[in-house]
């Protein structure tokens, strides 16, 4: 009897062990198909990371097209560093940060600006789907960039202001299906904070690709020290860094001047911030000063005293036109123009007191009365030639420097009295020829 009842507990253990190995081989194919699923909810949602989304979900704002809230549908989360949401279909949407953050562009290289569209596109699959499961898909993003040449922005000394070229793109999703892009474009709306300009127009960003970028031109002049460009969109706001140049500000204390030498002007040169304040330099620095026609510098070689940020120097007029005056200081340069006119003024008026004076020649006694007429010629002749001498400057005539002849009245002394004189010496000459003459003739008789 206990070899038949050994004999039925032996077969009861085997046939146990059977049935546990027949359940084992049968368990992962039974779980296969919710595992393949890859966090599919029963609702159909289901849960895939934000890949290139680094803020963390504190910082995380999501949007729907109309600009309404929608973070309690995606019910975003972060597991060790990275973010996932809860996506149901394949609608659109906007992620941006909370916070606003402020951007300092490299020359000539694209920056990625923050947040951007978010759609929903087939991933790249590793197997077939099942009977019944859903094709895996991914998040991707539809981003604004931009560029800027050249940085830091130089000065444009014409338009008075500094300038630089902004472009604007889309960049689409690498692998993304041909024809993908957000729908109904992206308006991109500018303006600056710290800085005087011109307003620019909005730009409306319709497509990914360089060649539908679209490049604006900037003209600023900086208030603070550090001016921003404020950039506001749907899917991107953020403020970006203007840089610029500190420059020589070359500054006349006249725009206009007596040409031909006959009047200075004193013309100011300091080194700036692009702000316009003053940068005082730590070592003396030469200027590098070049003026046109033919105008005189004095000194002839300005400097930049240890400590300072300014120095003054005088410029003397040389023939007419205009004045361009550049100059440089190391990496610094600026440049300035002053206008030389013609001097009507005291030209004429040189030669009214020219007139006058020859004229008063015939009171004097003992002149003869019928010679007013030639007196004023002579005295005008005279008067004139006084003039040139006073624009030739000190040079030439001691007494007559050019400060002399720069003003009407001055002019017109000078004119009176050159004339006067002019005449009496003239008709002095002419009485001495006129009797050496007469003994000449009674000679040859």
């Amino acid at each position: 009897m206990r070899g038949v009842h050994a004999d039925r507990a032996s077969r009861r253990a085997y046939a146990l062990y059977v049935c546990t190995a027949l359940l084992s081989a049968e368990l992962p194919c039974l779980a296969a198909p919710g595992a393949a699923r890859d966090g599919a909810e029963s609702d159909g949602s289901r849960r895939l990371p934000l890949a290139g989304w680094s803020g963390g979900v504190q910082s995380l704002t999501l949007l729907d097209l109309a600009g309404e809230d929608i973070s309690e549908r995606l019910e975003p989360r972060e597991q060790d560093g990275r973010v996932s949401l809860r996506v149901t279909g394949a609608e659109p949407f906007i992620a941006k940060p909370k916070q606003l953050q402020t951007l300092v562009l490299a020359d000539s290289e694209r920056t990625v600006l923050p947040g951007g569209f978010v759609v929903t596109v087939p991933a790249a699959a590793t197997r077939a789907p099942l009977d019944g499961e859903a094709p895996e898909v991914k998040l991707v993003w539809f981003r604004i960039t931009v560029g800027a040449s050249p940085l830091p922005a130089p000065w444009n000394d014409p338009a008075q202001s500094y300038g630089t070229q902004l472009s604007f793109g889309l960049r689409s999703p690498a692998n993304s299906p041909t024809g993908l892009k957000p729908p109904g474009g992206v308006l991109v709306r500018l303006a600056f904070e710290g800085a005087t300009a011109e307003d620019v127009p909005p730009i409306v960003l319709d497509e990914p690709g360089i060649d539908h970028e679209k490049t604006i031109a900037l003209r600023f002049r900086p208030t603070e020290p550090a001016p921003k460009l404020l950039v506001r969109s749907s899917i991107s706001d953020v403020n970006l860094e203007l840089r610029a140049q500190p420059r020589l500000e070359v500054r006349p204390v006249q725009s206009e001047v007596l040409g031909l030498g006959l009047a200075p002007v004193e013309v100011n040169i300091q080194r700036v911030a692009p702000d316009g304040a003053g940068l005082a330099t730590s070592e003396a620095t030469p200027l590098l000063l070049q003026v046109s026609r033919a105008a005189r510098l004095e000194p002839a070689t300005p400097m930049l005293a240890p400590g300072e940020s300014r120095t003054v120097f005088s410029l003397r007029s040389g023939g007419l036109g205009a004045i361009r005056i550049q100059a440089k200081a190391g990496s610094y340069a600026g440049a300035a123009t002053v206008q030389q006119r013609f001097p009507i003024a005291p030209l004429a008026a040189a030669l009214l007191g020219g007139g006058l004076g020859g004229f008063a020649r015939r009171f004097v006694k003992g002149s003869r009365r019928s010679a007013g007429g030639r007196r004023i010629i002579e005295g005008l002749v005279v008067s004139s030639i006084a003039f040139v001498a006073g624009v030739l400057g000190v040079n030439y005539f001691d007494s007559l420097p050019a400060a002399l002849v720069a003003t009407e009245a001055g002019s017109f002394l000078t004119g009176a009295l050159s004339g006067f004189v002019g005449v009496l010496l003239l008709e002095g000459l002419s009485a001495t020829k006129t009797p050496s003459r007469g003994r000449a003739a009674s000679g040859a008789l």
